[in-house]
Protein backbone atom coordinates (compact mmCIF):
# COMPACT_ATOMS: atom_id res chain seq x y z
CA UNK A 1 0.00 0.00 0.00
CA UNK A 2 1.46 3.75 -1.25
CA UNK A 3 2.02 6.05 2.03
CA UNK A 4 -1.06 7.99 0.52
CA UNK A 5 -3.14 4.75 0.88
CA UNK A 6 -2.38 3.95 4.40
CA UNK A 7 -3.09 7.88 5.43
CA UNK A 8 -6.81 7.14 4.15
CA UNK A 9 -6.53 4.00 5.56
CA UNK A 10 -5.93 5.17 9.10
CA UNK A 11 -8.36 7.99 8.50
CA UNK A 12 -11.24 5.97 7.39
CA UNK A 13 -10.57 3.71 10.24
CA UNK A 14 -11.12 6.48 12.58
CA UNK A 15 -14.98 6.90 11.15
CA UNK A 16 -18.06 5.36 12.88
CA UNK A 17 -18.30 2.18 10.09
CA UNK A 18 -21.53 0.19 11.43
CA UNK A 19 -21.52 -2.51 9.19
CA UNK A 20 -17.78 -4.12 9.97
CA UNK A 21 -18.62 -7.80 11.34
CA UNK A 22 -22.39 -6.94 12.08
CA UNK A 23 -23.69 -8.33 9.09
CA UNK A 24 -23.88 -12.07 8.11
CA UNK A 25 -25.10 -13.13 4.64
CA UNK A 26 -25.77 -16.70 5.18
CA UNK A 27 -29.43 -17.69 5.54
CA UNK A 28 -29.21 -18.51 8.92
CA UNK A 29 -27.37 -15.87 10.39
CA UNK A 30 -28.80 -13.14 8.12
CA UNK A 31 -28.23 -9.73 10.18
CA UNK A 32 -29.41 -6.64 8.22
CA UNK A 33 -30.50 -3.92 11.00
CA UNK A 34 -27.36 -2.29 10.74
CA UNK A 35 -27.29 -1.63 6.96
CA UNK A 36 -31.43 -0.73 7.75
CA UNK A 37 -30.41 1.66 10.30
CA UNK A 38 -27.24 3.09 8.23
CA UNK A 39 -29.03 3.42 4.67
CA UNK A 40 -32.62 4.37 6.64
CA UNK A 41 -34.38 1.96 3.99
CA UNK A 42 -35.80 -1.12 4.92
CA UNK A 43 -35.69 -4.57 2.97
CA UNK A 44 -38.84 -4.67 1.62
CA UNK A 45 -41.26 -7.55 0.23
CA UNK A 46 -42.22 -9.47 -1.59
CA UNK A 47 -41.12 -7.93 -5.05
CA UNK A 48 -41.04 -9.77 -8.19
CA UNK A 49 -37.77 -9.23 -10.50
CA UNK A 50 -37.03 -9.92 -14.04
CA UNK A 51 -33.49 -10.34 -15.11
CA UNK A 52 -32.91 -9.14 -18.14
CA UNK A 53 -29.52 -9.08 -20.33
CA UNK A 54 -28.58 -6.84 -23.17
CA UNK A 55 -30.75 -4.47 -25.41
CA UNK A 56 -32.80 -7.49 -27.23
CA UNK A 57 -34.24 -8.04 -23.71
CA UNK A 58 -34.29 -4.71 -21.97
CA UNK A 59 -35.34 -2.02 -24.75
CA UNK A 60 -38.67 -4.33 -25.55
CA UNK A 61 -39.50 -4.63 -21.89
CA UNK A 62 -38.82 -0.85 -21.26
CA UNK A 63 -40.73 0.07 -24.35
CA UNK A 64 -43.87 -2.58 -23.89
CA UNK A 65 -44.26 -0.99 -20.08
CA UNK A 66 -44.10 2.95 -21.27
CA UNK A 67 -46.78 2.01 -23.89
CA UNK A 68 -48.77 0.73 -21.45
CA UNK A 69 -48.76 4.00 -19.27
CA UNK A 70 -51.77 5.43 -17.99
CA UNK A 71 -50.82 8.06 -15.31
CA UNK A 72 -47.40 9.08 -14.92
CA UNK A 73 -43.84 8.02 -16.14
CA UNK A 74 -40.78 8.89 -14.05
CA UNK A 75 -37.34 8.36 -16.38
CA UNK A 76 -34.32 9.61 -15.19
CA UNK A 77 -30.72 8.54 -17.37
CA UNK A 78 -27.33 9.42 -17.52
CA UNK A 79 -27.03 8.48 -21.90
CA UNK A 80 -29.52 9.52 -24.21
CA UNK A 81 -27.69 9.74 -27.65
CA UNK A 82 -28.70 9.17 -30.82
CA UNK A 83 -29.84 6.25 -33.05
CA UNK A 84 -33.11 4.00 -34.16
CA UNK A 85 -33.42 3.13 -29.98
CA UNK A 86 -33.48 6.99 -29.09
CA UNK A 87 -35.56 7.67 -31.75
CA UNK A 88 -38.32 4.64 -30.60
CA UNK A 89 -38.05 6.10 -26.81
CA UNK A 90 -39.09 9.75 -27.77
CA UNK A 91 -41.63 8.16 -29.66
CA UNK A 92 -43.10 6.37 -27.10
CA UNK A 93 -42.78 8.89 -24.28
CA UNK A 94 -44.47 11.43 -26.87
CA UNK A 95 -47.26 9.00 -27.45
CA UNK A 96 -47.93 8.90 -24.17
CA UNK A 97 -48.22 12.68 -23.27
CA UNK A 98 -50.31 13.17 -25.87
CA UNK A 99 -52.57 10.84 -24.18
CA UNK A 100 -52.62 12.61 -21.40
CA UNK A 101 -50.27 10.34 -19.33
CA UNK A 102 -47.85 13.09 -17.31
CA UNK A 103 -43.75 12.05 -18.49
CA UNK A 104 -40.69 13.00 -16.68
CA UNK A 105 -37.54 12.87 -18.34
CA UNK A 106 -34.49 13.96 -16.34
CA UNK A 107 -31.47 13.72 -18.48
CA UNK A 108 -27.90 13.98 -16.96
CA UNK A 109 -26.46 17.21 -18.67
CA UNK A 110 -23.15 15.79 -19.39
CA UNK A 111 -24.16 11.91 -20.42
CA UNK A 112 -26.75 13.25 -22.78
CA UNK A 113 -24.80 15.75 -24.75
CA UNK A 114 -25.05 14.07 -27.43
CA UNK A 115 -28.52 14.04 -27.93
CA UNK A 116 -30.01 16.05 -30.84
CA UNK A 117 -32.25 18.56 -29.96
CA UNK A 118 -35.07 17.25 -32.41
CA UNK A 119 -35.24 14.37 -29.84
CA UNK A 120 -36.02 17.36 -27.27
CA UNK A 121 -38.25 18.83 -29.26
CA UNK A 122 -40.89 16.08 -30.15
CA UNK A 123 -41.05 15.05 -26.52
CA UNK A 124 -41.45 18.79 -25.31
CA UNK A 125 -43.60 19.45 -28.11
CA UNK A 126 -46.15 16.44 -27.22
CA UNK A 127 -46.33 17.62 -23.53
CA UNK A 128 -43.72 15.46 -22.16
CA UNK A 129 -41.78 17.89 -19.09
CA UNK A 130 -37.59 17.40 -20.11
CA UNK A 131 -35.08 18.50 -17.67
CA UNK A 132 -31.43 18.51 -17.37
CA UNK A 133 -29.57 17.60 -14.30
CA UNK A 134 -27.08 19.96 -13.29
CA UNK A 135 -26.35 21.81 -16.97
CA UNK A 136 -23.25 23.54 -17.45
CA UNK A 137 -23.80 27.46 -15.98
CA UNK A 138 -22.49 29.26 -13.60
CA UNK A 139 -24.76 28.75 -11.35
CA UNK A 140 -24.09 25.18 -11.08
CA UNK A 141 -20.24 25.49 -11.65
CA UNK A 142 -19.96 24.10 -7.82
CA UNK A 143 -21.48 21.15 -9.12
CA UNK A 144 -19.89 20.50 -12.39
CA UNK A 145 -18.61 16.81 -11.07
CA UNK A 146 -21.58 15.72 -9.58
CA UNK A 147 -23.99 13.71 -12.13
CA UNK A 148 -26.30 11.73 -11.64
CA UNK A 149 -25.91 8.07 -13.29
CA UNK A 150 -28.89 6.96 -11.89
CA UNK A 151 -31.00 4.92 -14.75
CA UNK A 152 -34.81 4.24 -13.50
CA UNK A 153 -38.01 3.91 -15.02
CA UNK A 154 -41.21 3.92 -12.96
CA UNK A 155 -44.70 3.31 -14.35
CA UNK A 156 -48.03 4.54 -12.65
CA UNK A 157 -46.10 3.85 -9.32
CA UNK A 158 -46.69 0.32 -10.45
CA UNK A 159 -43.38 -1.35 -11.95
CA UNK A 160 -39.97 -0.09 -12.19
CA UNK A 161 -36.50 -0.90 -14.06
CA UNK A 162 -33.33 0.15 -13.26
CA UNK A 163 -29.92 -0.81 -14.07
CA UNK A 164 -27.03 -0.03 -16.31
CA UNK A 165 -28.27 0.85 -20.04
CA UNK A 166 -28.34 4.05 -21.80
CA UNK A 167 -30.15 5.13 -24.28
CA UNK A 168 -27.88 4.45 -27.64
CA UNK A 169 -27.76 1.85 -30.24
CA UNK A 170 -24.56 0.37 -28.81
CA UNK A 171 -26.91 -1.14 -26.24
CA UNK A 172 -29.07 -2.74 -28.92
CA UNK A 173 -28.58 -6.30 -29.80
CA UNK A 174 -27.63 -9.25 -27.90
CA UNK A 175 -24.04 -8.02 -27.54
CA UNK A 176 -22.80 -10.65 -30.19
CA UNK A 177 -19.66 -7.95 -31.67
CA UNK A 178 -17.64 -5.39 -30.91
CA UNK A 179 -20.65 -2.37 -31.66
CA UNK A 180 -22.89 -3.70 -29.30
CA UNK A 181 -22.73 -3.67 -25.82
CA UNK A 182 -23.08 -5.97 -23.00
CA UNK A 183 -25.43 -4.57 -19.84
CA UNK A 184 -27.98 -5.69 -17.44
CA UNK A 185 -31.45 -4.33 -16.14
CA UNK A 186 -34.09 -5.07 -13.96
CA UNK A 187 -37.56 -5.18 -13.63
CA UNK A 188 -39.43 -4.81 -10.44
CA UNK A 189 -42.73 -5.52 -9.52
CA UNK A 190 -43.32 -5.10 -5.85
CA UNK A 191 -42.59 -2.08 -2.96
CA UNK A 192 -38.91 -1.59 -3.94
CA UNK A 193 -40.79 0.20 -6.65
CA UNK A 194 -41.48 3.39 -4.37
CA UNK A 195 -37.84 3.08 -3.61
CA UNK A 196 -37.23 3.78 -7.09
CA UNK A 197 -39.44 6.45 -7.40
CA UNK A 198 -38.21 8.52 -4.30
CA UNK A 199 -34.74 8.01 -5.54
CA UNK A 200 -36.30 9.40 -9.05
CA UNK A 201 -38.05 12.72 -7.14
CA UNK A 202 -34.49 12.95 -5.08
CA UNK A 203 -32.96 14.16 -8.91
CA UNK A 204 -35.99 15.56 -10.19
CA UNK A 205 -36.68 18.00 -7.46
CA UNK A 206 -33.18 19.29 -6.96
CA UNK A 207 -33.05 20.75 -10.43
CA UNK A 208 -36.78 21.67 -11.16
CA UNK A 209 -38.54 24.13 -8.38
CA UNK A 210 -41.73 24.75 -10.57
CA UNK A 211 -42.72 20.80 -10.14
CA UNK A 212 -42.30 19.37 -6.71
CA UNK A 213 -42.62 15.37 -7.18
CA UNK A 214 -43.23 13.08 -4.34
CA UNK A 215 -42.79 9.16 -4.64
CA UNK A 216 -46.19 7.18 -3.72
CA UNK A 217 -46.72 3.87 -2.02
CA UNK A 218 -46.35 0.88 -4.17
CA UNK A 219 -49.60 0.65 -5.99
CA UNK A 220 -50.12 -3.43 -6.28
CA UNK A 221 -52.86 -4.81 -7.40
CA UNK A 222 -54.01 -8.83 -8.16
CA UNK A 223 -52.63 -8.30 -11.64
CA UNK A 224 -49.05 -9.42 -12.44
CA UNK A 225 -46.94 -7.25 -14.68
CA UNK A 226 -47.27 -8.41 -18.05
CA UNK A 227 -45.32 -11.62 -19.44
CA UNK A 228 -41.71 -10.53 -20.75
CA UNK A 229 -41.37 -12.04 -24.32
CA UNK A 230 -37.53 -12.64 -23.65
CA UNK A 231 -35.75 -12.30 -20.33
CA UNK A 232 -32.82 -14.22 -18.41
CA UNK A 233 -35.35 -15.34 -15.77
CA UNK A 234 -37.69 -14.14 -13.07
CA UNK A 235 -37.84 -14.84 -9.39
CA UNK A 236 -40.78 -13.79 -6.99
CA UNK A 237 -40.71 -13.28 -2.85
CA UNK A 238 -37.46 -11.44 -2.88
CA UNK A 239 -36.71 -9.00 -0.02
CA UNK A 240 -35.01 -5.78 -1.70
CA UNK A 241 -33.51 -2.73 -0.03
CA UNK A 242 -32.66 0.77 -2.63
CA UNK A 243 -29.78 2.75 -1.70
CA UNK A 244 -29.83 6.17 -3.54
CA UNK A 245 -26.33 7.42 -2.92
CA UNK A 246 -25.05 11.04 -3.38
CA UNK A 247 -21.93 12.48 -2.72
CA UNK A 248 -21.59 14.04 0.88
CA UNK A 249 -18.18 16.09 1.29
CA UNK A 250 -16.21 13.35 -1.38
CA UNK A 251 -17.82 10.44 0.52
CA UNK A 252 -21.24 8.33 -0.95
CA UNK A 253 -23.34 5.63 0.75
CA UNK A 254 -22.36 3.43 -2.11
CA UNK A 255 -18.92 3.27 -1.27
CA UNK A 256 -19.81 1.98 2.71
CA UNK A 257 -22.23 -0.36 1.42
CA UNK A 258 -19.56 -1.55 -1.49
CA UNK A 259 -16.73 -2.09 1.61
CA UNK A 260 -19.22 -3.62 4.24
CA UNK A 261 -20.43 -6.15 1.82
CA UNK A 262 -16.81 -7.13 0.78
CA UNK A 263 -15.82 -7.45 4.82
CA UNK A 264 -18.86 -9.41 5.39
CA UNK A 265 -18.50 -11.72 2.55
CA UNK A 266 -18.35 -15.76 3.90
CA UNK A 267 -17.51 -17.48 0.94
CA UNK A 268 -17.13 -15.43 -2.57
CA UNK A 269 -17.43 -12.14 -3.70
CA UNK A 270 -18.53 -11.75 -7.65
CA UNK A 271 -17.99 -8.30 -9.08
CA UNK A 272 -18.96 -7.10 -12.50
CA UNK A 273 -18.48 -4.11 -13.78
CA UNK A 274 -17.63 -1.52 -16.34
CA UNK A 275 -15.15 0.60 -14.93
CA UNK A 276 -12.75 -1.25 -12.49
CA UNK A 277 -10.59 1.41 -10.68
CA UNK A 278 -10.41 0.43 -7.05
CA UNK A 279 -8.63 2.94 -4.60
CA UNK A 280 -5.88 1.46 -1.79
CA UNK A 281 -8.74 0.84 0.99
CA UNK A 282 -11.07 -1.35 -1.85
CA UNK A 283 -7.54 -3.15 -2.86
CA UNK A 284 -6.86 -3.95 1.06
CA UNK A 285 -10.67 -4.95 1.33
CA UNK A 286 -10.45 -7.48 -1.87
CA UNK A 287 -7.17 -9.13 -0.53
CA UNK A 288 -7.60 -9.29 2.70
CA UNK A 289 -11.13 -11.40 1.60
CA UNK A 290 -8.92 -13.59 -0.46
CA UNK A 291 -6.61 -14.22 2.64
CA UNK A 292 -9.65 -15.26 4.58
CA UNK A 293 -10.40 -17.64 2.61
CA UNK A 294 -13.39 -15.79 0.47
CA UNK A 295 -12.70 -16.63 -3.48
CA UNK A 296 -12.70 -13.17 -4.95
CA UNK A 297 -13.75 -12.94 -9.03
CA UNK A 298 -13.73 -9.68 -10.76
CA UNK A 299 -14.83 -9.17 -14.80
CA UNK A 300 -14.62 -5.94 -16.40
CA UNK A 301 -13.42 -4.91 -19.88
CA UNK A 302 -10.18 -4.21 -21.10
CA UNK A 303 -9.94 -3.69 -25.27
CA UNK A 304 -12.93 -2.40 -26.21
CA UNK A 305 -13.38 -0.16 -22.72
CA UNK A 306 -14.70 2.96 -23.92
CA UNK A 307 -12.38 5.04 -21.70
CA UNK A 308 -8.84 5.50 -22.65
CA UNK A 309 -7.71 6.60 -18.91
CA UNK A 310 -10.18 4.41 -16.90
CA UNK A 311 -8.51 1.33 -18.26
CA UNK A 312 -4.84 2.42 -17.95
CA UNK A 313 -5.74 3.75 -13.76
CA UNK A 314 -7.15 0.02 -13.32
CA UNK A 315 -4.17 -1.46 -15.10
CA UNK A 316 -1.71 -0.04 -12.55
CA UNK A 317 -3.96 -1.37 -9.85
CA UNK A 318 -3.64 -5.26 -11.00
CA UNK A 319 -0.82 -6.11 -9.56
CA UNK A 320 -1.39 -5.68 -5.99
CA UNK A 321 -4.30 -7.74 -6.54
CA UNK A 322 -3.31 -10.72 -8.60
CA UNK A 323 -0.25 -10.92 -5.84
CA UNK A 324 -2.84 -11.63 -3.28
CA UNK A 325 -4.92 -14.08 -5.04
CA UNK A 326 -7.68 -12.13 -6.14
CA UNK A 327 -8.83 -13.33 -9.97
CA UNK A 328 -9.25 -11.02 -12.72
CA UNK A 329 -10.58 -11.62 -15.37
CA UNK A 330 -11.08 -9.29 -19.16
CA UNK A 331 -14.06 -9.30 -21.10
CA UNK A 332 -13.25 -10.30 -24.44
CA UNK A 333 -16.36 -9.34 -27.03
CA UNK A 334 -17.01 -5.54 -26.45
CA UNK A 335 -17.65 -2.91 -24.28
CA UNK A 336 -19.22 -4.92 -20.95
CA UNK A 337 -20.74 -2.04 -19.21
CA UNK A 338 -22.78 -4.17 -16.82
CA UNK A 339 -22.80 -3.73 -12.92
CA UNK A 340 -23.51 -6.30 -10.24
CA UNK A 341 -21.74 -7.86 -6.75
CA UNK A 342 -22.56 -11.13 -5.89
CA UNK A 343 -21.99 -11.97 -1.87
CA UNK A 344 -22.10 -15.37 -1.04
CA UNK A 345 -25.04 -17.91 -2.28
CA UNK A 346 -28.22 -15.37 -1.23
CA UNK A 347 -27.19 -11.49 -1.89
CA UNK A 348 -26.80 -9.81 -4.65
CA UNK A 349 -26.63 -5.03 -4.98
CA UNK A 350 -27.54 -4.29 -8.68
CA UNK A 351 -27.93 -0.66 -10.23
CA UNK A 352 -25.73 1.98 -11.86
CA UNK A 353 -23.31 1.90 -9.62
CA UNK A 354 -19.65 0.74 -10.91
CA UNK A 355 -16.37 -0.11 -9.25
CA UNK A 356 -14.68 3.25 -9.41
CA UNK A 357 -14.11 6.66 -8.04
CA UNK A 358 -17.01 8.12 -9.79
CA UNK A 359 -19.99 5.68 -8.13
CA UNK A 360 -18.70 5.55 -5.21
CA UNK A 361 -17.47 9.74 -4.77
CA UNK A 362 -18.73 11.89 -7.41
CA UNK A 363 -22.16 11.09 -8.76
CA UNK A 364 -26.09 10.38 -8.08
CA UNK A 365 -26.51 6.57 -8.21
CA UNK A 366 -28.80 4.05 -7.47
CA UNK A 367 -28.55 0.23 -6.39
CA UNK A 368 -31.23 -2.16 -5.26
CA UNK A 369 -29.94 -4.99 -2.60
CA UNK A 370 -32.08 -7.78 -2.40
CA UNK A 371 -31.84 -11.22 -0.30
CA UNK A 372 -32.74 -14.40 -2.67
CA UNK A 373 -31.53 -17.34 -3.21
CA UNK A 374 -33.13 -17.81 -6.78
CA UNK A 375 -32.16 -14.81 -7.57
CA UNK A 376 -28.60 -15.07 -6.74
CA UNK A 377 -28.53 -18.29 -8.46
CA UNK A 378 -29.64 -16.58 -11.79
CA UNK A 379 -27.13 -14.11 -11.93
CA UNK A 380 -24.24 -17.13 -10.92
CA UNK A 381 -25.36 -18.33 -14.11
CA UNK A 382 -24.94 -15.10 -15.92
CA UNK A 383 -21.42 -14.63 -14.25
CA UNK A 384 -20.74 -17.52 -15.10
CA UNK A 385 -21.65 -17.12 -19.05
CA UNK A 386 -19.37 -14.03 -18.75
CA UNK A 387 -16.98 -16.13 -17.64
CA UNK A 388 -17.18 -18.34 -20.50
CA UNK A 389 -16.30 -15.00 -22.80
CA UNK A 390 -13.11 -13.92 -20.49
CA UNK A 391 -9.78 -14.64 -20.73
CA UNK A 392 -7.83 -14.74 -16.80
CA UNK A 393 -5.29 -12.40 -15.70
CA UNK A 394 -1.65 -13.81 -14.41
CA UNK A 395 0.77 -11.94 -12.82
CA UNK A 396 2.92 -13.60 -14.75
CA UNK A 397 2.17 -12.17 -17.79
CA UNK A 398 1.27 -8.45 -16.21
CA UNK A 399 4.81 -8.55 -14.79
CA UNK A 400 6.05 -8.89 -17.80
CA UNK A 401 3.88 -6.40 -19.77
CA UNK A 402 5.61 -4.08 -22.47
CA UNK A 403 7.06 -1.31 -20.99
CA UNK A 404 4.76 1.38 -23.14
CA UNK A 405 2.09 -0.07 -21.33
CA UNK A 406 3.81 1.08 -17.72
CA UNK A 407 4.22 4.56 -19.53
CA UNK A 408 0.86 4.80 -20.07
CA UNK A 409 -0.21 3.45 -16.52
CA UNK A 410 2.24 6.13 -14.76
CA UNK A 411 1.16 8.66 -17.08
CA UNK A 412 -2.71 7.98 -16.39
CA UNK A 413 -1.91 8.36 -12.65
CA UNK A 414 -0.77 11.87 -12.99
CA UNK A 415 -4.20 12.64 -14.44
CA UNK A 416 -6.65 13.69 -11.80
CA UNK A 417 -10.06 11.99 -12.16
CA UNK A 418 -12.55 13.44 -12.65
CA UNK A 419 -11.00 15.38 -16.26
Amino acid sequence: MTPKGRAVLSTLEKRPFLFSHEIGFGLETMNLRPLEKRIGAEFSGPNRIDVLVNGHEIFPAMLAEIRRAREVIHFVTYVYWQGEIAEKFADALADRARAGVRCHVLLDAFGAHRMRESLKRKMTDAGVIVCHFHPFSLRHFTHLNQRTHRKILVIDHRVGFIGGVGIADEWTGDAKDARHWHDLHFRFFGPAVSGLERAFCDNWNEVDDAERLTSHPWRGDSSLPAPLEQSSGRCDDTRAQVVQSSPRAGWSESYEVFRAFIENAESSVRIETAYFVPDDLMVEGLSSAVERGVKVEIIFPTEHCDSWLAHRKSRARWRALLERGVRLFRYLPTMCHSKMMLIDDAFATIGSINFDIFSFRMNDEANVNVQSEKLSRILHSVFEHDLDRCRELTLDSHVRRPAWQRLEEQVAEHIPLPV
